[in-house]
């Protein structure tokens, strides 16, 4: 998850010194069916000014996205709002399509004598929702489905959204096999091999970056507990 761009100009052989950077206004993104637009905004906290750089794509290929502006500087202290416009597709109507937002700065400028200047780039996700889909979002989390077949564990989202997790605990250890579960994906994940009881525990990551409450289950054999989750983010 990104939240924001920071930019280092440090000299050569000595200690890394973090400047103010680019501030994005969002940490994830979402494109609802039917939408002409969305905007956001990229501020500039520092004392130099840098060339930004914004576009979407997907894992196979161009998406149909475009930024406006694509290209632009921004100064110390300003800001600039850019606008997501989507430009074709068909996407499924019972799930949620996903892309990426990447932002990048170019510092403006020539580098000090003897001084070296990085530009990190954010990627963020880009979710396109179709009308239909626009209120159960608010539970989807709470759905998972812990199952043990045969000695084999794994977890299936059976919503059409995709499920980011924060946190994710088996046997009170943290498990990073799983990042993200696409709209009804189903995955493996190790943990729990050696026990016939497994505790698990989550939490993901809502529209707004923010995260949702804890959930719980476990697993008993075969026999699974029903989904407990927490009523407030902890």
């Amino acid at each position: 998850m990104n939240s924001y761009t920071v930019f280092f100009a440090f000299p050569l052989m000595a200690c890394f010194a973090a400047q103010a950077g680019v501030v994005i206004g969002g940490t994830r993104f979402v494109y609802p069916e039917g939408a002409d637009s969305i905007s956001f905004e990229v501020k500039n906290t520092s004392s130099d000014t840098y060339l930004v750089n914004t576009k979407v794509t997907q894992e196979s290929g161009n998406a149909p996205f475009i930024t406006t502006p694509p290209l632009f500087p921004i100064s110390s202290g300003d800001s600039n709002k850019i606008r997501i416009i989507r430009t074709g597709g068909n996407f499924p109507n019972d799930r949620e399509s996903l892309f990426h937002l990447n932002i990048a700065a170019i510092p403006a400028g020539k580098a000090p004598s003897n001084s070296l200047q990085i530009a990190v780039k954010s990627r963020m996700k880009l979710f396109y929702r179709p009308e239909n889909l626009r209120k159960g979002i608010i539970d989807a989390w709470q759905q998972l489905k812990w199952s043990n077949t045969n000695g084999t564990w794994q977890v299936k989202n059976p919503s059409p959204y995709y499920i980011t997790f924060s946190q994710l605990k088996i046997n009170n250890r943290p498990n990073d096999t799983l990042v993200m579960l696409a709209p009804f994906e189903q995955q493996h994940f190790t943990g729990c091999e050696n026990n016939r009881l497994c505790s698990i525990s989550w939490q993901s990551i809502n529209d707004y970056g923010a995260l949702t409450p804890i959930c719980r289950a476990q697993i008993n054999g075969g026999k699974l507990r029903l989904n407990s989750c927490e009523t407030t983010a902890k």
